[in-house]
């Protein structure tokens, strides 16, 4: 770079020598690479290009003075033979030009600072974010065994001895059992957050993203059953195939499907789509359901967040199941929209870029 400013000095000197020297202002155009070697370079490369540029232009004018350079009148005059106005431009000129450099270079430094500092402060706050990270998977990892170890003895309690006991204590019990169920899931979620926060490496594989689908949809059935939903699936004859992380791509439809069918009333509709774009598939998911205001709208991927009608609907949940999908889209390269509108409905659609094995980072 430093060799190209010397070229473009060189240029710009014969430029000028040709077309007036002295005489010709252009050669305020020096300006412009002092204040781009200003920009670029720290340390003394700006002020080593400063001092060549008063050198190249007093050699210029000392040349065509001396008349060992012939010089190229303009404007008719004799400003390269007036001492008196020689002195005064090269004076001038030196002044312009070296404050010049002070001053960007001033500005430049006070920049340069003020970005490591920036910098500094970033790499401090995704040092601290990686450990929160690591904090709620380890946390949630030391939860799941002792509330998985409650839930089976609770489950084995009522399996054997409910019919020796108090209805009831049997309620009850069957009760702890689906908050233990709950509890789990939050486990389950908290992990899968840590998991693509910090992007812990998974096998890459070939997936058949319909199949995925319907393998999804029929883990749901029971629920969509007990709603009697109209579920309504359209997908294309020819398998959709990705390479990906199996996990990742459950997730998101496990999520999706499952919000659907949650928040959608009984008898109500839901249809699910994928489409063939060449480079890109497109999932979409849309249910005539309790729908979001659209003041929640920009909220709903935040970790935690429930909007108030779905809080009055279903009143437990963790808020983190949007915020892991879209983890998880932004990670393979995707993309995701929701259009909603309150008490009418929901449709979630997500565009991602199809992946051969070599540049899939997930």
């Amino acid at each position: 770079m430093q060799f190209h400013i010397f070229i473009d000095l060189l240029f710009l000197t014969a430029l000028l020598h040709y077309s007036g020297g002295i005489e010709n202002p252009i050669y305020f155009f020096y300006a412009f690479h002092v204040i781009l070697s200003s920009i670029i370079f720290p340390g003394r490369t700006p002020l080593i290009i400063a001092t060549l540029v008063v050198i190249l232009f007093s050699s210029m004018i000392y040349f065509e003075y001396t008349e060992i350079l012939h010089h190229y009148s303009i404007f008719s005059t004799n400003i390269h033979t007036n001492v008196v106005l020689i002195y005064v431009t090269l004076a001038v000129f030196t002044i312009t030009i070296y404050v010049t450099m002070y001053i960007c270079k001033s500005i430049m430094h006070i920049y340069r600072e003020v970005k490591l500092q920036i910098d500094q402060q970033n790499l401090r706050l995704i040092e601290a974010d990686k450990q929160k990270t690591r904090f709620f998977r380890f946390t949630s990892h030391e939860l799941k065994s002792p509330v998985i170890a409650i839930k089976s003895s609770i489950d084995s309690v009522i399996k054997n001895f409910s019919n020796q006991m108090d209805k009831r204590a049997t309620d009850l019990l069957r009760r702890a059992s689906r908050r233990s169920d709950q509890m789990l899931e939050i486990i389950r979620e908290l992990l899968e957050l840590s998991k693509n926060r910090l992007k812990i490496t998974k096998e890459i594989e070939m997936i058949k993203i319909n199949q995925l689908i319907l393998e999804q949809i029929e883990l749901q059935k029971v629920q969509v059953d007990e709603k009697q939903i109209d579920l309504k699936v359209d997908l294309p004859d020819k398998e959709l195939e990705v390479y990906g992380h199996p996990d990742s791509f459950k997730e998101i439809f496990q999520n999706l499907i499952s919000n659907a069918i949650r928040y959608t009333k009984e008898k109500g509709t839901i249809s699910i789509k994928t489409k063939d774009f060449g480079e890109e598939i497109e999932l979409s998911i849309k249910d005539n359901g309790i729908g979001i205001a659209e003041e929640d709208i920009p909220k709903i991927f935040e970790e935690f967040y429930r909007s108030e009608n779905a809080k009055r609907e279903i009143k437990f949940g963790t808020g983190l199941g949007l915020s892991i999908v879209k983890h998880i889209v932004e990670n393979y390269g995707g993309k995701i929209n929701v259009a909603s509108k309150l008490g009418e409905g929901t449709k979630f659609s997500i565009l991602f870029p199809k992946k051969n094995r070599e540049n899939v980072e997930l």
